[in-house]
């Protein structure tokens, strides 16, 4: 693994582990996002519907770094497994045609 990935995973480790009374109540609306969307749709968590689901008519409502760490640390704990591909809608990230992993809902946390 390089130097950067390493340095990624620590920054994303740091941010999912944010300890502030706001990263608290932004892991658990994201959680809760993800949650509404495995349960609507048979247990796959689609990033573009989880999107939506944390927007308002300013855009996303937590901090996209937030989110990213929160995906890669509910993978990393078994929650979430890679179930397939779609393509990102998110135009205000920039990520508008690129393509973004779908995630199959596999644990409680």
């Amino acid at each position: 693994m390089t130097a950067d990935a390493l340095d990624l995973l620590e920054l994303l480790a740091a941010i999912a582990d944010d300890p502030h009374p706001l990263a608290e109540r932004n892991r658990r609306r994201i959680i809760g996002a993800m949650i509404a969307d495995a349960e609507a749709h048979g247990d796959e968590v689609n990033p573009n519907r989880v999107r939506a689901l944390l927007s308002n008519e300013h855009g996303l409502d937590v901090n996209p770094r937030m989110l990213s760490a929160m995906y890669s640390r509910l993978r990393a704990q078994g929650v979430l497994r890679h179930d397939g591909w779609t393509t990102s809608t998110d135009v205000r990230g920039g990520n508008a045609g690129k393509p973004a992993r779908t995630w199959r809902w596999v644990a409680a946390t």
